[in-house]
């Protein structure tokens, strides 16, 4: 869900590789937090479930341009973009986000999609079977 000042766009274009799974590990800890109301620093402690991730890139090209542009996207409740595939043409909607981290001592930012909604944009090509279809085969019980 896009954030407050956050407009949602739609972008449609196509997938430059096999979307990649990534996990993110459960983490705990404490931080200070500022109350303004009591004009002090307190310590609070939080906590992270482990979740998966999917990242992609995605090709959007519109009239006029030589070469299309690529967009990173990162959605952080796969559903749908799991069983996306290279070359699939896709819509999206969500919100462009920036943001820094450190990487070896370095701080680096980076501007990605995040993704609320996807969907196929265009009916897949029927020989290219979604990632797991052989093994629903498989497992299929023999008539």
């Amino acid at each position: 869900m896009a954030q407050k000042d956050q407009p949602t766009v739609t972008i449609f274009g196509n997938l430059g590789a096999d979307p990649k799974e990534h996990e993110s590990p459960a983490k705990t800890g404490t931080r200070s937090v500022y109350d303004p109301v009591t004009d002090t620093v307190t310590e609070q402690d939080y906590s992270f479930e482990a979740r998966s991730f999917v990242t992609f890139n995605v090709a959007v090209q519109v009239e006029g341009m030589v070469e299309p542009r690529w967009i990173p996207c990162v959605d952080w409740e796969p559903k749908d973009s799991r069983q996306f595939l290279k070359g699939d043409r896709v819509r999206l909607t969500g919100h462009f986000e920036r943001r820094s981290f450190t990487k070896e001592g370095e701080t680096k930012t980076i501007k990605q999609f995040v993704v609320a909604t996807a969907s196929l944009a265009k009916p897949r090509n029927p020989q290219a079977e979604p990632k797991g279809a052989e093994v629903a085969q498989e497992a299929a019980p023999a008539s």
